[in-house]
């Protein structure tokens, strides 16, 4: 009996981390803004690069567009550029 208390930790530990990479899914990295005075879905490279605008606000920001169009993994929010530094 002391043999099976032992095991249940472990077995707990490798089913649930077993759970975990079941239910994982790859997130893409966006690829299209909403534009905000259109609502195009725009692409965003190259003129607007990771960390060059924000998402304040509610509505839709930024997405994955896959190679038949389909929108999916919409970030919420507005789409922002930052001021350019000067």
């Amino acid at each position: 009996m002391k043999k099976i208390i032992k095991f249940l930790p472990v077995a707990a530990i490798v089913l649930g981390g077993s759970l975990a990479l079941a239910t994982t899914t790859k997130m893409e990295a966006p690829n299209v803004y909403k534009h905000p005075i259109t609502g195009n879905w725009t692409p965003l490279a190259p003129t607007y690069p990771p960390g060059s605008y924000t998402c304040p606000d509610e509505g839709e920001c930024t997405a994955f567009r896959d190679g038949s169009g389909n929108i999916t993994e919409v970030t919420p929010g507005v789409f922002t550029p930052n001021p350019p530094n000067n």
